[in-house]
């Protein structure tokens, strides 16, 4: 098993938007992480990760996307093809649910199959 932590991604990610990188490099980093969350929700034992922590770091990739709106569709594929949504809701808290949906609305990405947000109807 990798020992690499998702929280720890959800930590870089989080510096890495803050210094405002942007660039080919940067999205291929942002995949990467992306992919690596997928395989360690399918293959890692759950000794190595805590609850909720892929939602961490999805609420990450969506607050990325909110400073990066030129970029979004990059960011929709992100969370539908690379991370879906819908694996990194299971066995996810309330708080880091609200939390994650809260941010994907916040960046227009509320639309996403598997976002769990709820559209008012008018």
């Amino acid at each position: 098993a990798d020992s690499f932590r998702i929280s720890s991604l959800e930590v870089i990610l989080r510096a890495l938007h803050r210094m405002n990188l942007i660039g080919d490099d940067f999205e291929d980093l942002v995949t990467s992480m992306a992919d690596y969350v997928k395989r360690s929700l399918a293959e890692s034992p759950k000794m190595m990760r805590d609850r909720g922590d892929a939602a961490k770091f999805a609420t990450e990739v969506a607050i990325t996307a909110i400073r990066r709106h030129k970029r979004r569709k990059f960011y929709e594929n992100i969370l539908t093809k690379t991370l879906p949504l819908s694996e990194v809701y299971k066995d996810c808290p309330a708080q880091v649910a609200s939390t994650l949906k809260k941010a994907l609305t916040d960046a227009s990405l509320d639309h996403l199959p598997g976002s769990g947000v709820q559209k008012r109807r008018g």
